[in-house]
C-alpha cells in the first residue's frame, strides 16, 4: 500500500502514540545555505502524559529528551522521530536486502545532533521542554526522502493506482505525479533559507485541493491547521506545478507555531519529574525561549 509505504518513508513514524503530549509547540528552522546545515529549535509547551501511556513511561521519555536523547516530535504522532530506533531499523533492512538507499540514509542520519535541551516552567507553572538540534547537509537528507518517495510512487504505478492510494483529485494529476517521480524530480528542499515544496497538479486538481484545505480549516476547532501556513511566503501554481515557499522572518527563522485548544494540561507528569529529582528551571533559560512561550 503506497499510503503506508509513504508514511513509513516520509515520517519514519513510530508504531504507537507518543510517550508524552503537549498543548502548544513552536518549530523553528534556520538554514545556512553555505554549509547546508539546518538549525532546529523545538519548544513543547504544556507537556503532559497522554491517557494511553503510563506515568512512568512518559516521565522516562521526557527525562531522556531533556538530557539530549535524539527523539523529536513535530505536532504529534505520527510525526515522531526516534533516531536511534530508526537507525537500528535501517541497519536491519540493510542486513536483509542490502538496500543502498537505506545505507545512505543511515550514514546521513548519524550526524544529526542535539546541541542543547532541557526543561523549564513558563508563567503559570506549565512544564515546557526545549531541544536545539543541528542537521548537517539537510538537503542531502531531503534528497534521500525525495528518492524514496519517488521510488514508492513508481512501484505503485506499476502495480496499482496511485490516484486511489493517495486520493489524488483526478487522473491528470495522477499522471503528473508518476511523470514527476519517474523523472526523479524533488518534492521538498531548502533554497536560499526557505523551505520549498513542489507538487505536480492539474488545474482542476489545484481547485479541488483548495476546496479540501478550506474544508479542513473550517472544521478544525483547535485552530492548529490554519497556523501551519503562517510562514507561507509564496504560493504559485504554474505549468501543472504547485510551489509552496515557507520563508524566514527578519530573525532568519522559519517559524511554525501550533496550539491545540482541545488538549488540556495536567500537572501529574511535572509532579513525577520533581519527585525523581529531574532538573526543571523555574523560568525559560533565554529571552528567546521566554518570548516563544509567553
Amino acid at each position: 500500500m503506497l499510503r503506508l509505504a509513504v508514511l513509513a518513508v516520509a515520517s519514519l513514524a513510530l508504531a504507537s502514540c507518543a510517550d508524552f503530549d503537549f498543548v502548544e509547540q513552536d518549530v523553528l528552522l534556520k538554514h545556512d545555505a553555505e554549509s547546508d546545515d539546518l538549525e532546529v529549535l523545538l519548544v513543547y509547551a504544556g507537556v503532559f502524559r497522554p491517557d494511553e501511556k503510563e506515568l512512568d513511561v512518559s516521565a522516562s521519555r521526557v527525562t531522556q529528551d531533556a538530557e539530549g536523547y535524539r527523539h523529536f516530535i513535530f505536532l504529534g504522532w505520527p510525526w515522531e522521530f526516534n533516531l536511534p530506533e530508526i537507525q537500528e531499523s535501517l541497519a536491519e533492512q540493510i542486513a536483509e536486502n542490502d538496500d543502498p538507499l537505506a545505507q545512505r540514509a543511515l550514514d546521513w542520519m548519524t550526524e544529526i545532533a542535539v546541541e542543547e535541551s532541557g526543561l523549564f516552567r513558563r508563567e503559570g507553572g506549565e512544564l515546557c521542554l526545549y531541544q536545539r538540534a543541528r542537521v548537517p547537509k539537510v538537503n542531502e537528507g531531503l534528497a534521500l526522502l525525495n528518492e524514496a518517495f519517488n521510488r514508492a510512487i513508481v512501484a505503485e504505478a506499476e502495480d496499482g493506482s496511485v490516484r486511489e492510494e493517495l486520493e489524488l483529485p483526478d487522473e491528470a494529476t495522477e499522471k503528473l505525479w508518476v511523470a514527476h517521480a519517474r523523472a526523479g524530480k524533488p518534492w521538498l528542499a531548502f533554497e536560499e533559507g526557505a523551505l520549498v515544496g513542489r507538487v505536480p497538479v492539474s488545474p482542476h486538481g489545484a481547485a479541488r485541493g483548495l476546496h479540501v484545505l478550506l474544508d479542513v480549516a473550517g472544521e478544525d476547532e483547535s485552530g492548529a491547521f490554519p497556523r501551519l501556513f503562517e510562514p507561507l511566503t509564496e504560493f504559485l501554481v504554474r505549468d501543472d506545478l504547485a510551489t509552496f515557499r515557507f520563508g524566514p522572518g527578519d530573525d532568519g527563522w522559519i517559524r511554525f507555531a501550533f496550539e491545540n485548544a482541545e488538549k488540556e494540561y495536567r500537572k501529574e507528569l511535572t509532579a513525577e519529574l520533581v519527585s525523581r529529582g529531574v532538573k526543571i528551571l523555574e523560568e525559560p533559560p533565554t529571552e528567546e525561549l521566554r518570548k516563544l512561550v509567553e
